[in-house]
């Protein structure tokens, strides 16, 4: 009779667990996580000489490490500015030169990512790191839906 007891009691407490565990959501990558994978994704779409591949991580990582840190900051300042009960025109305005102003720093940031790489690959290469930086993005994130693309500005505004 112990014996049974024991083992009704141990079957529930292993069915709690087991329930517990399936309930807790799984934890969203890191930011560094993401950039390892993307790396690897890219290095396996794309042929780069073993030799130069160091240098090319080096600013593969710096480029994504700016970028991510430009897109948490430019989100805090959204975020603070929307925590406001109502926004006035002031405060749009504010959100307007902020998003500017972000594009632009994250202009600059391709810009420069991109001549570092053009120094080490060819341009069927850089063509191709580029694409599977894209690819990357759709495979994580999907296709893009029909008519997603009219969403976004084609070109950017000159600052005043």
């Amino acid at each position: 009779m112990k014996k049974t007891i024991i083992l009704c009691l141990l079957g529930i407490i292993t069915a709690g667990t087991s329930l517990s565990a399936q309930n807790q959501k799984p934890q969203a990558p890191s930011a560094e996580q993401m950039m390892e994978k993307k790396w690897e994704f890219i290095i396996q779409k794309v042929e780069i000489d073993p030799e130069i591949r160091p240098q090319i991580e080096k600013f593969f990582k710096e480029y994504e490490t700016s970028t991510f840190s430009l897109n948490k900051k430019c989100m805090q300042k959204k975020r603070a500015i929307k925590k406001q009960e109502s926004l006035t025109e002031d405060d749009y305005k504010q959100l307007n030169q902020l998003m500017l102003q972000s594009e632009e720093k994250r202009k600059e940031f391709f810009v420069n990512y991109y001549h570092n790489l053009e120094s080490l690959l060819s341009q069927k290469q850089l063509f191709h790191f580029f694409e599977a930086e894209k690819h990357f993005k759709r495979t994580l994130f999907g296709p893009k839906q029909k008519g997603e693309a009219h969403k976004q500005p084609h070109h950017m505004p000159q600052a005043r």
